[in-house]
């Protein structure tokens, strides 16, 4: 490596320390606001949903079983097929967050290059701490039968390299996994299907550009395969 790759690599282990510095207060932050999320529609719900109408009012609202069958409202085609877009996304972040999960896993133990083997200690932490958050609201966390036939496959081909070879293959997995990632959120962030996954796609977004960024950095500051 020459002196620019000496220097690219050392900025951008120095700006991995500074992030593994705040991370636990990032953790921290995250479950504030999961917890507020969780929280507030308890403390901050109508008198009358807890038993108690509100003043002035004498009459319940009409019950479903007393709605004519007519007036019911009835999904509409284009609701069932939002809902099926949302499982499917559902699925699709549950699957990107169990790979950021297992390769992040693979890294800690593989990786030979110093800041990459960082990247992954921050990075599986990160995503033991979304998983955490996602417990915490009541939603499903990653877990490995998530996964899809072709990430086992990408995590399969990770296993066997070793040394720099490894290096550059995680650093490219990670950076597709982190641009599947942010796709994922943002389509969260712009439609949510609940308070809780807009509040998790909202904390998520910037961690993921900033995870974009370091892995570019790595990516430059790697050897080339000889």
């Amino acid at each position: 490596m020459d002196l620019a790759g000496h220097a690219q690599n050392a900025a951008c282990l120095g700006r991995l320390n500074q992030i593994a510095a705040a991370n636990q207060g990032a953790r921290d932050m995250m479950r504030r606001l999961v917890f507020g999320a969780i929280a507030a529609p308890v403390l901050f719900r109508p008198a009358w949903s807890q038993g108690q109408p509100p003043q002035g009012r004498t009459t319940e609202p009409p019950r479903q079983s007393d709605v004519p069958p007519s007036r019911v409202p009835q999904p509409t085609m284009e609701g069932r097929s939002a809902a099926a877009t949302e499982g499917q996304q559902g699925d699709q972040m549950l699957a990107a967050m169990a790979m950021a999960l297992a390769s992040a896993q693979l890294g800690t133990r593989s990786a030979a290059d110093e800041g990459v083997k960082l990247f992954a200690q921050l990075e599986l932490e990160e995503q033991m701490a979304f998983a955490e958050a996602r417990r915490l609201a009541g939603l499903s966390a990653p877990a490995p039968n998530m996964l899809t036939a072709q990430q086992q496959q990408s995590l399969g081909a990770l296993r066997a390299q070793s040394g720099a070879a490894f290096d550059r293959m995680f650093v490219s997995v990670q950076t597709e996994g982190h641009q599947e990632l942010l796709r994922l959120n943002r389509g969260t962030a712009e439609r949510p299907p609940g308070r809780e996954e807009a509040m998790l796609a909202t904390v998520a977004i910037p961690a993921i550009r900033s995870h974009l960024t370091m892995l570019a950095g790595m990516q430059r500051a790697l050897p080339a395969p000889s």
